[in-house]
């Protein structure tokens, strides 16, 4: 693809073909346009009809094939794979298809495995599918409310007509105060120190520790919405979030897992007894109080690093009972 311009960007001569004029005449110029064409070799965007010019590439779409393919043939392939894909997928769309068709389909996939076999939310395809899948329906849920398509189990119902919303009240009530006993779960907001939301002070604490290493020695980390995985309990598929990846190996072994608990209920234990049954090649320990059966006590780090951290939260110094030594962050 040639672009109708035919004047050099570089030295505003006219040429017939641009992209050889570049490449023979401006060589440092055509060597930056090679790395620029490497970085875009998985934007799907860019297919013979699009104006390359609009990514600050002067070359043909010929030319950035032959960069594609000289960079990296596996990528290529997979990059012209994705390409075609994509264009059958938009040709078909609105097409329905005849029992005659599908019963074709089927018979031609029979014995065939199917690409997500054996993979899990490690992978980045699979992660990114079922993060759209979730949002796709949380979104259709959301218009179902909206118009009275769906309506709440529990509409209409109260702790005085309903014995089950009582019991559910009741148990929540219970729950919740045993949480604010033992690691104040109910101060769950967006602490300005570190600059997004904790669900506790002992969540929020852990994250500090991290954030104290990392100033002085570049210690990573990643935090929950990173770390979503498929498990099953009782023949159901539950996502469970851990709340720390703990990448440099902080509190231990490089990539292992952190599940930060000052309460452990019967849900949670079962979570991470799924976890660790169906992905034994992941290390899950527990951050917490002794009631927790912790692998690391909370209490000990507490005593270590509260005096090396000044926001350190406490019952007594937190976001909720002295909220200006934070709001001044």
């Amino acid at each position: 693809m040639e672009y109708k311009t035919k004047e050099c960007p570089i030295c505003h001569n006219q040429y017939k073909m641009l992209s050889s004029h570049i490449q023979k005449a401006h060589k440092d110029f055509y060597l930056e346009q090679v790395k620029l064409v490497e970085q875009q070799i998985n934007n799907l965007d860019i297919d013979k009809k699009t104006d390359l010019l609009s990514y600050n590439i002067y070359l043909s779409y010929n030319v950035c094939c032959k960069i594609w393919k000289d960079f990296d043939i596996e990528l290529y392939d997979k990059r012209v794979k994705n390409l075609t894909s994509k264009n059958i997928s938009k040709a078909k769309k609105g097409m329905k298809m005849s029992d005659e068709w599908k019963q074709h389909l089927s018979e031609a996939h029979k014995g065939q495995k199917v690409w997500n076999c054996g993979l899990d939310m490690s992978d980045k395809r699979v992660h990114d599918n079922i993060m759209k899948r979730n949002h796709t329906i949380a979104e259709q849920n959301k218009l179902k409310y909206k118009t009275g398509e769906m309506v709440a189990w529990k509409t209409g119902l109260t702790n005085e007509n309903s014995e089950k919303v009582r019991k559910i009240s009741e148990k929540t009530s219970k729950t919740m105060s045993q949480k604010e006993q033992y690691n104040s779960r109910g101060i769950a907001g967006i602490r300005p120190d570190l600059g997004f939301f904790c669900a506790s002070t002992y969540e929020a604490n852990i994250y500090r520790i991290y954030q104290y290493y990392n100033k002085k020695d570049n210690i990573d980390y990643k935090r929950e919405y990173n770390n979503i995985f498929p498990i099953h309990i009782q023949g159901q598929i539950h996502y469970y979030r851990i709340d720390i990846q703990d990448v440099c190996g902080l509190f231990g072994d490089k990539n292992q897992y952190i599940e930060v608990k000052g309460y452990m209920n019967e849900e949670s234990i079962e979570k991470i007894n799924a976890f660790r049954k169906e992905y034994p090649n992941y290390k899950l320990i527990v951050i917490g109080g002794k009631d927790t059966n912790p692998d690391i006590d909370y209490f000990q780090l507490q005593e270590k690093y509260q005096p090396l951290i000044s926001l350190w939260e406490t019952k007594k110094k937190n976001i909720r009972v002295t909220p200006w030594l934070y709001n001044k962050i």
